[in-house]
Parts: C-alpha cells; sequence; structure tokens
C-alpha cells in the first residue's frame, strides 16, 4: 500500500520501523517470538507453544505484581515508549 507495490513489503516495514527488531528495541513489544525456518506455517505446533511459553512467562511476571506496582510499571512503558533505541 505505501508503495503500491506488494514486492517492497519489507522495504516498507525496515522504512516505517515496523520490524519485531525495531518494535524490541523501542520498548513497544517485550519480547520476539521467534519463528521456525520457513515461517510459522510451516511448524504450527512449534510456534503455538513458543507463543504460550512466552504468554505464560509475562502472565508469571505480571501476576507478582500488586495493582499499584502494575499500574505503575505499565505507565512508565508506555511512557517510554520511543525514546530507547533512538539513535
Amino acid at each position: 500500500i505505501l508503495w503500491r507495490d506488494g514486492d517492497l513489503a519489507q522495504d516498507a516495514a525496515t522504512a516505517l520501523k515496523l520490524t519485531a527488531q525495531d518494535l524490541y528495541a523501542l520498548g513497544v513489544i517485550d519480547v520476539v517470538v521467534t519463528e521456525p525456518v520457513g515461517g510459522a506455517h510451516r511448524e504450527k505446533a512449534k510456534v503455538f507453544e513458543a507463543v504460550a511459553g512466552a504468554i505464560a512467562d509475562a502472565l508469571d511476571s505480571l501476576s507478582k505484581l500488586d495493582g499499584a506496582a502494575l499500574k505503575k510499571d505499565r505507565r512508565e512503558k508506555f511512557l517510554a515508549i520511543g525514546k530507547k533505541g533512538l539513535s
């Protein structure tokens, strides 16, 4: 859509900093779940397991915080988005 050429999707993602690595560096996402060689559709069970593990880890970590700490942590995270990873 950006350049009216689907073949340029990766270039557009890179230019807009929409890759998983960019979003992680900018603090938008907490973790990058890697996919198997060849893409997620090739080994769905492994992908589901990896995503489930990432979600379980996040929930475990977040469930240890009380409401006030969770709110403070989320606020700090969202206010910091885009500030880290910039050079």
